[in-house]
């Protein structure tokens, strides 16, 4: 999905998530969570696992929708 790719793009360029897991090699198979979405708005709850150059981490991003497309609210890393 769009808000899919939005959200992997924020992460491989956010220096906060850099600095604690490295640059970000790969993403985990698995994304839980959901994405309402319709023509001009929507919500995203995605989470999912990362793989750093230095460590692994998990990631909860919160995106919406408005007739700009997709943006990041907030994550929480773990």
């Amino acid at each position: 999905s769009t808000a899919n790719k939005v959200a992997k793009e924020y992460i491989k360029g956010n220096k906060e998530i850099k600095a604690n897991l490295g640059d970000i090699e790969s993403f985990g198979w698995t994304v839980n969570g959901q994405i309402e979405e319709s023509e001009n708005s929507g919500h995203a709850d995605l989470s999912f696992e990362l793989n750093g150059s230095k460590k692994q981490g998990n990631i909860r991003i919160y995106l919406t929708k408005n007739d700009s497309g997709w943006q990041v609210d907030k994550y929480e890393l773990k």
